[in-house]
């Protein structure tokens, strides 16, 4: 089932591998994918043109554009034994994989969006687009049920060109039809309150009939002409937070058992159909760019081999194997850098971006990250010198200054920090009262006291978290106490940047000030995840939760000291790989100075 192609934790993988100059891959690019594929020309133009097509048929039926910050990457095998070594599960067709990459603009770690493919060919698109649609509701942030998230997947996956204008969408996945003939059905209530962590959606002797029943649930509201009038209303109730029950109530007027007995008629009777829908959608698609015979398929398939839980080691090889090839490519030493950060390995990661800067590189998000990995090994001077430079590659973005700023800060040169800070522009709310602290502990240490004072009473507004406000507190404290130092009479900062509203956002964080600035506060407490186990990976340390449909990965830093324990006192064993979605409750801590996408480190594991 399509569900088992979801990303897990793969056995083995090898990039597939050729020497510059005879490189099978080609690059297609329209205005919202970019394919690679081995398949040929011809399969990937039709598959950059289908993919456009659904995207564009999603769009018109929900009113509103995916929130994208780069295309999103499809990657097509010409066949089974080049796809082998990536492949999930024995029954994936395809599946999904995030690869994280620091938004210059925002300052923010994003998520580059993976569709792999095991064939380019059409029977091969179902697999693929039911994965896509789930993205797709994802970046357009719909608040909709399971049920209706697997619906709306398994409808628009058969989606099929009906003429250059037109789409008929309703076609019967694969085995659905079967599965409503002859296997004994869910009760609807039962289906609209199932979770993730259901038997009904887990298990595979029942999984089949449940995304059945879903697709021919979702194929009746949305294209029977009596029910597709309330979508509106439906999805409204859904954004409301209302329950199924309650949704169904509002928008059509019938009860759970009206619904049902409505849908067993429409199944069973002879208003289910295929539908014609036109479609206008941007032409870009029908003349996409195509070139071939450079390293960017393969940088592109060690960037999500990165991305997988356990396969840092794997994506290294296969850095490693692409500097054989690609000796003077920037990219990817730049690539095996990142990879070597977000993992920790801060010291290794350091010479590959300096190779990089070397070889010519411009990206000023690799400089960022370069002087992470610098800071994180207390080289701050050679921080300061990098991000300098990248400041002058391009002098607007705020987080360089802001980030320059810190590492001015760690080397005491607290006049020419408050230079940077006052350039920094907003601040992301997740970031900003570490951000305003050290902005005030650089007033103070200039002796400017009362912009201290100002500056510190907005990081004090932005605090949320124990440790923020240990840390303020600990700032304030001194300013009270300590006579005034005199202030720095070439430096006037009367603009302070303000905080950006809205909720928090995940960013990158900057080691921690230390040595002249205040000692780090004390832990906060414990906090909790509640979700489904999908994977344990011993080789890196990871454990990987499933929490409300997004995933959560957490870093077990020592497994002797992690506290298992069942519902019933007794104790358990935790075994290494994939886990069969069991329900867990983490206890875990965030201290700074973890890597990107790493949500904290375990302290306890309970099995309820």
């Amino acid at each position: 089932m399509f569900r088992s192609a979801r990303l897990a934790p793969i056995a083995c993988c090898a990039l597939v591998l050729s020497a510059a100059g005879r490189n099978p891959w080609l690059r297609i690019r329209s205005a919202n994918f970019e394919v690679f594929t081995t398949a040929g020309e011809r399969n990937g133009r039709d598959l950059a043109r289908h993919f456009e097509q659904v995207r564009s048929f999603f769009i018109k039926a929900f009113g509103a554009a995916p929130v994208e910050a780069r295309p999103v990457r499809v990657i097509a095998f010409h066949n089974d034994q080049e796809y082998l070594p990536y492949r999930p599960s024995e029954v994936a067709a395809a599946f999904y994989a995030g690869a994280s990459y620091h938004d210059l603009g925002s300052g923010r770690v994003l998520t580059r969006d993976y569709i792999v493919m095991s064939r380019a060919d059409g029977e091969f698109y179902p697999a693929a687009v039911h994965e896509y649609v789930h993205l797709l509701v994802r970046q357009s942030g719909l608040k909709i049920p399971l049920w209706m998230n697997e619906g709306l997947a398994e409808l628009y996956s058969t989606l099929d060109s009906a003429g250059a204008w037109q789409v008929a969408i309703g076609k019967a996945p694969l085995n659905a039809g079967e599965s409503l003939d002859f296997d004994k059905w869910i009760d609807l209530r039962t289906l609209v309150e199932t979770g993730q962590d259901s038997p009904l959606y887990n298990a595979k002797a029942h999984a089949g009939l449940f995304y059945a029943e879903c697709w021919a649930l979702t194929h009746m509201l949305t294209l029977d002409e009596r029910y597709r009038p309330g979508h509106k209303a439906l999805m409204d109730a859904f954004s409301a937070g209302e329950g199924t029950v309650e949704a169904f109530q509002r928008a059509y007027g019938k009860s759970i058992e009206q619904m049902q007995k409505d849908l067993r008629e429409y199944v069973k009777g002879d208003r289910m159909r295929i539908v014609l829908v036109d479609l206008q959608w941007d032409n870009v698609a029908e003349a996409p760019e195509i070139s071939g015979g450079s390293p960017a398929a393969e940088l592109a398939l060690a960037e999500m081999t990165a991305a997988m839980p356990g396969r840092s080691g794997q994506a290294i090889e296969s850095y490693a194997q692409l500097s054989r090839d690609y000796p003077t490519v920037w990219e990817v030493e730049a690539g095996w850098g990142e990879t070597l950060l977000v993992h920790g390995k801060t010291g290794e990661a350091a010479p590959h971006f300096a190779r990089a800067v070397d070889l010519g590189c411009h990206d000023v998000s690799v400089f960022l990250e370069y002087s992470q990995a610098l800071m994180a090994e207390r080289r701050n001077d050679e921080a300061v010198s990098v991000l300098k430079t990248a400041a002058k590659l391009s002098p607007a973005p705020g987080d360089v200054h802001r980030q320059l700023g810190m590492a001015l800060a760690l080397t005491a040169n607290y006049p020419e920090a408050l230079r940077e800070f006052a350039q920094a522009g907003n601040v992301a709310a997740s970031d900003a009262a570490r951000f305003f602290y050290t902005f005030a502990y650089a007033y103070y240490r200039t002796g400017n006291k009362p912009l201290a004072r100002e500056t510190l009473a907005k990081a004090a507004a932005c605090a949320k978290t124990a440790p923020e406000k240990t840390m303020i507190d600990g700032l304030r404290e001194s300013l009270d106490s300590d006579a005034a130092r005199p202030a720095d009479p070439s430096f006037d900062a009367s603009q302070v940047p303000h905080a950006e509203p809205g909720p928090p956002r995940l960013v990158r964080r900057n080691p921690a000030p230390e040595g002249s600035l205040p000692a780090p506060p004390k832990p906060e407490p414990l906090k909790v995840a509640e979700g489904a186990l999908q994977a344990v990976d011993c080789n890196a340390k990871l454990l990987r939760l499933l929490v409300a449909d997004s995933a959560v990965v957490l870093r077990i830093l020592d497994p002797e000291k992690v506290v298992v324990k069942s519902a019933d006192g007794g104790s358990l064993e935790l075994t290494c790989g994939p886990q069969k979605a069991k329900r867990v409750r983490v206890e875990f801590d965030a201290p700074p100075g973890l890597s990107p996408g790493i949500a904290g480190v375990v302290r306890s594991i309970e099995f309820p």
